[in-house]
């Protein structure tokens, strides 16, 4: 039995939303393990209101360090005891290549996403329901861990009529982007 720890980032107080994420990769990793995820979240006081809403994104248990010497923690100084005092570009691909997590911070789920909107629906537009039974997610899973991200990163757009991969995931995925492409067939 592998129980996985994931540290949880927070600046100023507040979760990031990268760490909803990690959360989730844990638990993939977790469950392939037969173990449970445990969460860790360091810093100042007024943080375990923030540590509430990790369990929504796999984590059994929520360690939360509330003390006033670590309000200005951040966890960085973590992966740099990690990595033997050296954080560096290629410690941190490592790390992220053990979660199956890409160098911009796409994790499998992630690229399902992608690659459903481009492969199996031209880009789109395409609903977020189909989506998520195309990939067999929960929508609003996808909706609220995964689609921040991705259209922070300008890799999706919401039109009326459904999502739509841009180019610049396109580019990401090492794929072709036919701007002259026809649009997705109808059933009328």
């Amino acid at each position: 039995m592998g129980d996985v720890l994931a540290v949880v980032e927070q600046r100023d107080g507040k979760i990031r939303g990268v760490s909803n994420e990690v959360v989730s990769a844990a638990g993939r990793i977790a469950s392939g393990l037969g173990g449970s995820v445990h969460a860790l979240l360091l810093g100042g006081p007024g943080l375990s209101g923030e540590a509430s809403g990790l369990g929504r994104f796999g984590a059994e248990k929520v360690r939360v360090g509330e003390m006033e010497a670590l309000s200005g923690y951040h966890p960085e100084g973590y992966a740099q005891v990690v990595a033997d005092g050296i954080a560096t570009r290629e410690v941190a691909v490592e790390a992220l290549s053990k979660l199956e997590v890409d160098p911009i911070g796409l994790d499998e789920i992630d690229h399902k996403v992608l690659h459903t909107i481009i492969d199996r629906f031209n880009g789109g537009p395409v609903g977020l329901d189909t989506i998520a039974s195309s990939i067999s997610e929960e929508a609003d899973t996808i909706m609220d861990v995964y689609e921040p991200y991705l259209l922070q990163l300008g890799f999706l757009e919401r039109t009326p009529r459904g999502r739509m991969a841009t180019h610049l995931a396109y580019e990401h995925l090492g794929l072709p982007y036919d701007k002259e492409k026809p649009p997705q067939q109808t059933l009328l």
